[in-house]
């Protein structure tokens, strides 16, 4: 069965780009497994209500403390193709309440968002969630040494990630009622 293409590309003209993030956003994946799905329409999530009293929550970021990507694998053996997402971020200053959340996070399976630059919103492991996967805390020796902690997350998806709609975003990150 052939996949029609839809769409041609041109960087001629084209500025910007710039890369970075400035916020992610994390709720358990079991708020997003069946009633709290999203609708998605052509790669876009076009409505999204989760679970009474559930919500993102939200990871701002200081500038350049944060990437994503998701890389397109391939398997020639088996004609399969499957998305490998990962999501990095520093958070500043090293204290208990950040560790004991983190705690917790590395214990969940995660439904991720994140803000670029550009002020759009990406979302990672509707289906599949998002692990910790690794969890430095770094003191530093030097004054203008980095203080604080480095998280990396990790998660395999058969789709790839999917754009946020305009206007969800303020319904998510509040308790739903």
């Amino acid at each position: 069965m052939s996949c029609d293409l839809s769409m041609n590309y041109s960087f001629a003209g084209c500025k910007g780009g710039a890369g970075g993030i400035n916020n992610v956003y994390m709720t358990e994946l079991a708020n997003v497994l069946g009633a709290g799905a999203p609708t998605v329409v052509a790669g876009v999530v076009t409505a999204w209500a989760l679970p009474t009293g559930k919500q993102f929550r939200t990871w701002s970021l200081a500038e350049e403390m944060g990437s994503f990507t998701y890389p397109l694998t391939g398997s020639p053996e088996t004609g399969n193709i499957f998305y490998e997402n990962t999501i990095d971020f520093s958070i500043k200053k090293l204290s208990i309440t950040n560790i004991n959340e983190i705690d917790l996070i590395a214990k969940n399976y995660l439904c991720m968002m994140v803000e670029d630059v550009n002020s759009d919103v990406w979302v990672f492991g509707i289906k599949k969630g998002m692990e910790l996967i690794t969890a430095s805390l770094d003191s530093g020796k030097l004054m203008a040494d980095f203080n604080g902690q480095n998280l990396s997350f990790k998660g395999k998806a058969i789709e790839p990630i999917r754009k946020l709609g305009s206007g969800l975003l303020a319904s998510l990150i509040v308790p739903a009622v």
